[in-house]
């Protein structure tokens, strides 16, 4: 087992790990730049209503979402794949909770009181709504096929979480093998551009559908520069998940 001796020891190996991915990455870290400006632009081109219920909790879910874009590509780059899917989820679940308060306004003060009767069926109540209404809502279906890939490898400890921690090594002229187990996910150079263009597409979905369904829609804030800087990221972003797939067994579980 290739271990860390003490905590401190894997915060440094964190960091080289941090390094070495952003020199993996070299000219593909302007897609990560890129995906930030267009969730800070949105962010700083309005202000909320505090007395207007929906216009507060959707912007509140939106900033979770940003914020969990971070925390999740920061994972990833220490080699926490696992981690980074399960921010990913989180950021989904904002959306899923957005598109809920948007059509189910009477709720929001169960979700914000503690104490509230429903506090403890309200989560349920959108993950049964949010199943129940996607039909002639391409985002929300993408985003739920997203969350089922994202969940494979973070809501439990799954064949998924652990998959990159191992390798086989066989020594054929000992007869030997090996099993090498470390508490980072290690993974071919293909396969973590793959991931990152993965990630990436997750959560420029969330952001166009906090940007279709809510802020075109609430603050009516487009600007042609705006929707032409979207729809390039967009195009560019679908090419390189192309270029780079995820393997066939992950996109089995699409």
């Amino acid at each position: 087992m290739a271990k860390q001796n003490n905590i401190l020891e894997f915060v440094s190996f964190e960091h080289h790990n941090e390094l070495v991915s952003l020199v993996n990455l070299k000219g593909e870290l302007g897609f990560l730049q890129e995906l930030d400006e267009i969730y800070q632009d949105v962010l700083h081109a309005f202000s909320v209503n505090g007395d207007n219920n929906v216009q507060f909790m959707v912007s509140i879910m939106y900033l979770q979402a940003h914020s969990e874009f971070y925390v999740g590509m920061s994972q990833f780059f220490k080699s926490h794949i696992s981690k980074a899917f399960f921010s990913l989820r989180i950021a989904i679940d904002a959306s899923f909770n957005a598109q809920y308060f948007m059509k189910n306004p009477r709720d929001i003060p169960a979700f914000l009181e503690e104490n509230h009767p429903l506090q403890k069926k309200i989560f349920w109540r959108i993950k049964d709504y949010t199943a129940k209404n996607t039909k002639g809502h391409s985002l929300i279906q993408s985003l739920i096929k997203i969350h089922e890939v994202a969940s494979s490898f973070a809501a439990h400890s799954s064949l998924q979480s652990i998959v990159h921690k191992y390798k086989h090594v066989i020594d054929t002229d000992q007869k030997r093998e090996e099993v090498q187990i470390n508490y980072f996910d290690a993974v071919e150079l293909r396969d973590f551009l793959a991931y990152y263009f993965a990630l990436l597409k997750g959560h420029f979905r969330v952001f166009q559908f906090f940007y279709n369904d809510f802020f075109k829609k609430e603050f009516r804030i487009i600007y042609p520069e705006r929707e032409k800087r979207i729809s390039d990221f967009e195009t560019k972003i679908n090419l390189k998940s192309k270029q780079h797939p995820l393997s066939r067994k992950i996109k089995s579980e699409k």
